[in-house]
């Protein structure tokens, strides 16, 4: 990775092609990254400018930032913004093999979307044949929130790289119809393995991750039903209008002030959106806007072991590594 020549017609023409991407970067770096750099905006600012400037301010600035990117455009509804998101013309699915496509139109209007049978059949064979072998290996990472429930980030060896180089194609060909820009896809395989009892993690916690759009995907090789801890989401709960504004908002002050984690929205907003499991079978890809109410199930049965491939875009949108090539 190299430094881009911010003095050079090629970065003139990549800011102004896009502005609000990098203004979204200076902006990010003023309001919220106070020691990293490569920071997401987080819910509440950390630096001294960042913590002057009223929620209401922040809020709208950042959508309005990322609606620069054609698919959060589409979920993003606030008070004169409709006419911006028409500018952009949105396919409603992406086909990418004959006769599998995955439903961009109900990821935007539902905040969710499952694509089985993901993989061809003997790509998916491989990348299970590979992960077995790969299961047997030293993680890379792994730490607990009560010991009897442990999460695994794997070591990813040259052979299972190899065998997900399909995964990861089909990914960035999707990454190019959202962002509209070459966008870095920060990519984990993580196991939670449940042994007598899965308590204190907050992420089975419902909760909402930022208050922009926040897209993540996982691809699940092996079934997940209801007590194999699915995904859960709230259908509708990811759109970001004037009523979304208000109960994040509320929300934020009970949050902030009573330091919960992870941040919870009012109780009418979770009234109002009812959470549902995911739940899934072989070769099964999930796309989730996580500003929307989501949680892990906590498992039901025991011992128990979930595996999945995670993708997100994160470590490059709104960063200051925006400015590297």
């Amino acid at each position: 990775m190299t430094m881009i020549n911010l003095f050079t017609p090629a970065f003139a023409k990549k800011v102004l092609n896009n502005p609000q991407q990098y203004i979204t970067v200076a902006s990010n770096m003023i309001l919220h990254s106070k020691n990293n750099l490569f920071s997401y905006p987080s819910i509440y600012p950390t630096t001294p400018i960042g913590s002057s400037i009223p929620f209401d301010l922040r809020f709208k600035l950042y959508n309005y930032l990322f609606e620069s990117y054609p698919l959060y455009s589409q979920v993003i509804q606030l008070s004169g913004q409709d006419l911006a998101r028409k500018h952009y013309k949105y396919p409603l699915k992406y086909k990418f093999r004959p006769d599998h496509f995955v439903d961009l139109e109900y990821l935007v209007t539902r905040g969710y979307c499952i694509t089985r049978d993901f993989l061809p059949e003997n790509n998916y064979a491989t990348i299970v044949s590979s992960l077995n072998n790969t299961l047997k290996l030293q993680p890379k990472a792994s730490f607990s929130y009560n010991r009897m429930t442990v999460f695994k980030i794997l070591n990813i060896p040259q052979s299972l790289r190899e065998a997900t180089a399909i995964l990861q194609r089909y990914l960035e060909e999707l990454t190019k119809l959202f962002f509209n820009t070459d966008v870095h896809i920060s990519f984990s395989i993580q196991t939670i393995e449940a042994s007598i009892e899965d308590n204190h993690d907050p992420n089975t916690i419902p909760h909402l991750d930022r208050f922009i759009p926040t897209l993540k995907a996982f691809y699940f090789p092996f079934a997940v039903n209801e007590y194999q801890s699915p995904f859960s989401f709230a259908p509708y709960s990811h759109i970001i209008d004037d009523d979304y504004q208000r109960c994040f908002k509320d929300a934020y002050i009970f949050n902030k002030n009573n330091r919960v984690n992870p941040f919870r929205p009012s109780n009418e907003f979770e009234d109002r959106f009812p959470l549902m499991n995911i739940c899934v079978p072989d070769n099964s890809l999930v796309l989730a806007f996580t500003n929307g109410l989501h949680r892990r199930l906590r498992f039901l049965s025991f011992p128990e072991r979930r595996i999945s491939f995670r993708f997100d875009w994160y470590s490059s949108l709104s960063k200051f590594n925006r400015f590297y090539v």
